[in-house]
């Protein structure tokens, strides 16, 4: 297909059939993901509104309450108590990063109820050192204790996340069934309880670590690749963009001038 040249006043535009259609597409796809991201951004705009609200709702006692399956998906971050004996022995720990941006781990302790089930507790982070008990020795409760804080549900890996590696006592998720037959316990509740703030006695581990403040960076991604279509469209509009050839007048031919003969 021969290309169109489309003359102007001012110019020519010419539509090449190849480079017009790769433009296209790919001004398609960017215009795609900017859309894409809009929709992104709502829908964690929502998820942080959600998260927000049901943190004040009010707390649930877990000694006296048997959650639903099909009610899991609305208890994830519900305020929640547990009285208990935590089995101290059986400890796990998640490999994360504190509020603070400090590396380290979480605490995960199974804890006993008086009716026998087994509730997995987040207490909160330590540095690397804190993996050693003797480092904590005074939060390490021999006697039953009640623990307040935030429920949690256990969710599927996302990239750049590791998979846990529980032969090798690794974990970068919450993975129930996989930390229960770690821990030694028949079952575990299929939740977590994440400990607030409240002070241990030897200051670790520290909770609180319960994270809303989701990061939103989609609207800037929106933006982005609006821009980048754009800026195609642009790159486009010069490729095909010809100017006039302006050729040469009498006026403006060079002049030339006789040089007499010499004799």
């Amino acid at each position: 297909m021969k290309p169109l040249a489309i003359r102007l006043a001012r110019g020519t535009f010419t539509i090449r059939l190849w480079p017009t259609l790769i433009a296209l597409v790919m001004m398609a796809v960017m215009i795609g993901l900017g859309y894409w991201q809009i929709q992104r951004l709502h829908w964690k705009e929502n998820l942080i509104a959600e998260m927000q609200e049901r943190m004040q709702e009010p707390s649930i006692d877990l000694d006296l309450s048997s959650i639903a399956a099909e009610d899991m998906p609305n208890m994830e971050y519900r305020p929640a108590r547990a009285t208990g004996l935590l089995q101290n022995t059986h400890e796990l720990f998640l490999t994360s990063i504190s509020k603070k941006g400090e590396g380290g781990y979480h605490v995960l302790t199974p804890m006993q109820l008086d009716d026998g089930r087994m509730l997995l507790i987040d207490r909160g982070w330590v540095p690397y050192t804190g993996k050693d008990p003797a480092t904590r020795d005074k939060s390490q409760f021999a006697k039953p204790v009640t623990i307040s804080g935030i429920l949690r549900l256990a969710h599927k890996s996302h990239w750049p996340q590791p998979d846990n590696k529980p032969e090798k006592g690794e974990w970068y998720r919450y993975d129930i069934e996989a930390m229960a037959q770690a821990a030694g316990a028949a079952a575990l509740l299929p939740y977590v309880l994440e400990a607030d703030d409240t002070p241990n006695p030897d200051r670790w581990p520290i909770g609180g670590q319960t994270r809303i403040d989701l990061p939103n960076d989609h609207f800037g991604y929106a933006l982005t690749w609006f821009g980048l279509a754009f800026v195609l469209l642009v790159i486009y509009g010069v490729f095909s963009w010809q100017k006039p050839v302006k050729t040469a007048t009498k006026d403006s031919a060079v002049k030339t001038e006789a040089v007499p003969e010499s004799d």
